[in-house]
Protein backbone atom coordinates (compact mmCIF):
# COMPACT_ATOMS: atom_id res chain seq x y z
CA UNK A 1 0.00 0.00 0.00
CA UNK A 2 1.25 3.80 -0.79
CA UNK A 3 0.42 6.29 0.97
CA UNK A 4 0.34 8.15 -2.77
CA UNK A 5 -2.60 10.21 -3.29
CA UNK A 6 -5.15 8.92 -6.22
CA UNK A 7 -4.68 10.62 -9.54
CA UNK A 8 -7.86 11.63 -11.08
CA UNK A 9 -7.65 11.72 -14.86
CA UNK A 10 -10.83 13.19 -16.31
CA UNK A 11 -12.83 15.73 -13.88
CA UNK A 12 -15.86 14.56 -12.05
CA UNK A 13 -19.06 14.97 -14.71
CA UNK A 14 -21.97 16.81 -12.52
CA UNK A 15 -24.75 18.09 -13.63
CA UNK A 16 -27.29 20.93 -11.40
CA UNK A 17 -30.68 22.81 -12.16
CA UNK A 18 -30.20 26.08 -10.95
CA UNK A 19 -27.01 28.83 -11.00
CA UNK A 20 -26.78 28.47 -7.27
CA UNK A 21 -25.91 25.41 -7.43
CA UNK A 22 -23.86 25.36 -9.98
CA UNK A 23 -22.00 27.64 -8.71
CA UNK A 24 -21.09 25.98 -5.61
CA UNK A 25 -20.39 23.03 -7.23
CA UNK A 26 -17.65 24.93 -9.23
CA UNK A 27 -16.40 27.26 -6.66
CA UNK A 28 -16.11 23.69 -4.09
CA UNK A 29 -14.87 21.58 -6.69
CA UNK A 30 -12.58 23.45 -8.78
CA UNK A 31 -10.68 21.97 -11.39
CA UNK A 32 -11.71 18.44 -10.07
CA UNK A 33 -15.45 19.32 -11.63
CA UNK A 34 -17.30 20.00 -15.09
CA UNK A 35 -19.93 21.39 -14.04
CA UNK A 36 -23.07 21.93 -16.32
CA UNK A 37 -26.15 24.01 -15.54
CA UNK A 38 -29.17 21.99 -17.02
CA UNK A 39 -32.01 25.69 -16.61
CA UNK A 40 -30.67 28.42 -18.98
CA UNK A 41 -31.19 32.01 -17.15
CA UNK A 42 -34.35 33.20 -17.27
CA UNK A 43 -36.25 29.95 -17.86
CA UNK A 44 -38.89 29.14 -15.05
CA UNK A 45 -37.53 25.97 -13.18
CA UNK A 46 -40.96 24.72 -12.40
CA UNK A 47 -41.83 24.79 -15.93
CA UNK A 48 -38.64 23.46 -17.44
CA UNK A 49 -39.07 20.05 -19.31
CA UNK A 50 -35.81 18.51 -19.68
CA UNK A 51 -35.19 17.59 -23.86
CA UNK A 52 -33.39 14.32 -24.87
CA UNK A 53 -30.53 16.77 -24.51
CA UNK A 54 -30.90 17.15 -21.15
CA UNK A 55 -31.62 13.80 -20.26
CA UNK A 56 -28.40 12.37 -21.93
CA UNK A 57 -26.20 15.22 -20.42
CA UNK A 58 -28.22 13.61 -16.93
CA UNK A 59 -27.31 9.75 -18.00
CA UNK A 60 -23.69 10.71 -18.53
CA UNK A 61 -22.99 12.59 -15.47
CA UNK A 62 -21.48 11.33 -12.39
CA UNK A 63 -23.43 13.23 -9.66
CA UNK A 64 -26.90 15.38 -10.12
CA UNK A 65 -27.61 18.24 -7.99
CA UNK A 66 -30.95 19.51 -7.89
CA UNK A 67 -32.58 21.77 -5.31
CA UNK A 68 -35.65 19.44 -4.20
CA UNK A 69 -38.40 20.50 -2.06
CA UNK A 70 -41.19 20.74 -5.16
CA UNK A 71 -39.02 23.07 -7.29
CA UNK A 72 -38.42 21.05 -9.86
CA UNK A 73 -41.22 18.89 -10.39
CA UNK A 74 -40.28 17.02 -13.57
CA UNK A 75 -37.04 16.06 -11.45
CA UNK A 76 -38.20 13.17 -10.62
CA UNK A 77 -39.83 11.96 -13.53
CA UNK A 78 -36.68 12.14 -15.23
CA UNK A 79 -34.61 10.59 -12.92
CA UNK A 80 -36.97 7.23 -13.44
CA UNK A 81 -36.39 7.72 -16.93
CA UNK A 82 -32.53 7.12 -16.20
CA UNK A 83 -33.30 3.80 -14.94
CA UNK A 84 -30.61 3.98 -11.82
CA UNK A 85 -27.59 4.89 -14.34
CA UNK A 86 -26.11 7.80 -12.46
CA UNK A 87 -23.83 6.69 -10.05
CA UNK A 88 -25.39 9.97 -7.20
CA UNK A 89 -28.35 12.06 -6.94
CA UNK A 90 -28.38 15.15 -4.39
CA UNK A 91 -31.26 16.78 -3.32
CA UNK A 92 -29.45 19.99 -2.02
CA UNK A 93 -32.85 21.09 -0.19
CA UNK A 94 -33.57 17.58 1.56
CA UNK A 95 -32.94 17.41 5.56
CA UNK A 96 -33.89 21.71 5.41
CA UNK A 97 -36.60 22.89 8.36
CA UNK A 98 -39.99 23.89 6.19
CA UNK A 99 -40.58 27.12 7.57
CA UNK A 100 -44.31 25.96 8.47
CA UNK A 101 -42.64 23.24 10.87
CA UNK A 102 -44.30 23.60 14.40
CA UNK A 103 -40.19 23.05 15.83
CA UNK A 104 -39.85 27.02 15.84
CA UNK A 105 -40.31 29.24 18.68
CA UNK A 106 -40.31 33.00 19.28
CA UNK A 107 -37.38 34.55 21.13
CA UNK A 108 -37.89 38.46 21.57
CA UNK A 109 -38.82 39.65 17.86
CA UNK A 110 -36.36 36.89 16.21
CA UNK A 111 -38.05 33.62 15.05
CA UNK A 112 -35.53 30.62 16.35
CA UNK A 113 -35.80 27.24 14.87
CA UNK A 114 -34.34 24.47 17.07
CA UNK A 115 -32.58 21.47 15.06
Amino acid sequence: MTDEPVQQNEPIRLVTTLYPLEYFAKTIGGDLVEVTNLIAPGVEAHDFEPSPHHMRLMKEADIIVYNGSGFEPWMERALDGLNGDTRIVVEASLGLVDGNDNNSTTVGSEERTDP
